[in-house]
């Protein structure tokens, strides 16, 4: 039997209701995949340590990214905005005090963005302005953006060493002066000014106000004497002193009208030198000896010059600051001021120099906030040492100690 092959008709081909959908045009981007290429999972190694980067991730520093971020913006802001426009301006300065307040960490952004430079141009800036109708019309915000310029200052040197040498080395005291320099020389602005670099000297704003109610009445040496005293409680240490020393450079740029600014600015500082034991140190580091000894004695110096009550201020804070010593340079020029080209020998600075000798001040270590004095023993020998070891010292509590803070330790670190 034999078999033969017959051909097989060709059967057409269904097509079900899906592949009729790709077949039309306008279903066919539907049902297209979004992607054409799938990842692989990943390991389970890696999966775990994403887990653990995102843990360590806390809120806090989530919100202090944010801060940052705000913080270069606002700065960028400033840098636009016109001097004139003094209703952006204090939202700016008034945003960028906010931040530095509720973040601290802010403040290394705010150096890097340059917030010190850009704070002392606000303040040249609006020195140098004129005086449009705007700007008459906005005076009081106008000081307070002033206020903020120096509160913002003030922020963002507080508990920040970095920033506080930054400041001094790099922007400088004496570019502040120049900055607000018209604003002493006014009377409409100079109590208000000053109050201001009293502020930022204490880094205490509630202060600020103090030196404007010399405005209020006719003052007398009596009654600003007895004001000062009577907010000597608001006073406490000096966190800038070179600021103090910019407040006693300033006293020849105040003006001389019924205020007597002057005598206030000098009458404050030498509350301040006699207030503490810290401020009398921190104050005589300052060159406050060489800024009042020139003032005083430097050769073509006229006496009459110099007020009589300012004077008296001025020999008694000197007295005062000698009693902790002076530096090298501040001894070798009163002994030479001392002595004329005719070697006669003036008997006044003979005498501050006798009654400095007299009240020799004890040398001593200065704790301010968490502080420790280390003595390490290089010797090699275990500690104590075989012949006794002594320490003695004079302690001054100027404030409350908590009982949780050691006053001494003793340990071997060797044996640690």
């Amino acid at each position: 039997m034999q078999w033969h092959s017959l051909p097989l008709r060709p059967q057409p081909r269904r097509l079900d209701a899906l592949e009729r959908l790709h077949e039309e045009p306008m279903f066919r981007n539907l049902l297209t995949p979004l992607t054409s290429k799938f990842t692989f999972p990943l390991n389970p190694l890696e999966i775990q340590e994403t887990i653990e980067e995102e843990a360590l991730v806390s809120p806090e520093d989530v919100v202090s990214d944010a801060r940052k971020e705000e913080m270069r913006v606002v700065l960028e802001d400033i840098k636009s905005v016109p001097i004139t426009d003094l209703h952006r301006l204090f939202q700016a300065t008034a945003d960028v005090h906010r931040i530095m307040v509720e973040e601290p960490r802010t403040k290394d952004v705010f150096r890097e963005m340059d917030g010190f430079l850009v704070m002392v141009g606000i303040l040249s800036a609006l020195a140098s302005s004129d005086d449009t109708e705007d700007n008459v019309n906005n005076e009081e915000q106008r000081i307070e953006v002033i206020r903020l310029a120096f509160a913002i200052i003030s922020e963002g040197m507080r508990d920040h060493r970095v920033n506080t040498l930054y400041f001094d080395k790099q922007v400088g005291y004496a570019l502040l002066k120049q900055a607000i320099t018209p604003f002493l020389a006014n009377p409409e602005t100079a109590a208000q000014t000053i109050g201001y670099t009293l502020a930022l000297a204490l880094q205490n704003f509630s202060i600020s106000n103090l030196f404007l109610s010399f405005r209020e009445s006719l003052p007398s040496f009596a009654k600003i004497d007895s004001l000062i005293a009577q907010n000597e409680h608001r006073l406490g240490k000096v966190r800038l002193s070179p600021v103090v020393l910019l407040m006693m450079e300033c006293v020849e740029i105040l003006p001389r009208d019924e205020s007597m600014l002057p005598y206030a600015t000098l009458k404050m500082v030498e509350r301040l030198v006699s207030l503490s034991h810290r401020n009398h140190s921190m104050l005589n580091e300052a060159r406050l000896v060489e800024h009042i000894f020139t003032k005083l004695y430097a050769r073509g110096v006229n006496v009459e010059d110099i007020d009589d009550a300012e004077r008296a201020v001025l020999q008694r804070m000197l007295r005062r600051l000698l009693e902790m010593g002076a530096s090298t340079a501040e001894t070798r020029m009163i002994y030479q001021r001392m002595v004329d080209t005719d070697l006669n020998i003036d008997s006044e600075i003979l005498e501050i120099l006798r009654s400095a000798k007299r009240a020799k001040f004890p040398e001593y270590f200065s704790f301010d906030g968490p502080a420790a004095l280390h003595l390490n023993e290089d010797g090699g020998k275990t500690f104590p040492c075989p012949i006794g070891f002594t320490f003695m010292a004079n302690l001054a509590l100027r404030g409350a100690v908590p009982d949780r803070h050691a006053k001494f330790d003793l340990w071997n670190q060797t044996s640690e």
